[in-house]
């Protein structure tokens, strides 16, 4: 059975352009690596115990939530 621990979020947006390593994107997990290319950013993200790869367009904002108020849930593994 899962353990799970929350705190009230504090969720903010940002451009896409503006985001750093560590932040934490709403329903996907916290970003890796930042990568620009001619027309997109890529985000390597940390989500469901892998890394994954994920492109947006260079005008998207981002839903992000403080890294302190990240939900921690814990299936019988150490978090």
């Amino acid at each position: 059975m899962s353990n799970v621990t929350s705190q009230p979020a504090e969720i903010y947006t940002k451009v896409i352009s503006e985001v750093e390593v560590g932040e934490i994107v709403a329903n996907l997990g916290e970003i890796l690596e930042i990568e620009e290319a001619a027309n997109a950013y890529a985000l390597v993200i940390s989500r469901l115990g892998e890394k994954q790869v994920i492109k947006f367009e260079k005008q998207t904002l981002l839903i992000l939530i403080s890294s302190e108020y990240f939900i921690k849930v814990d299936m019988g593994r150490n978090i």
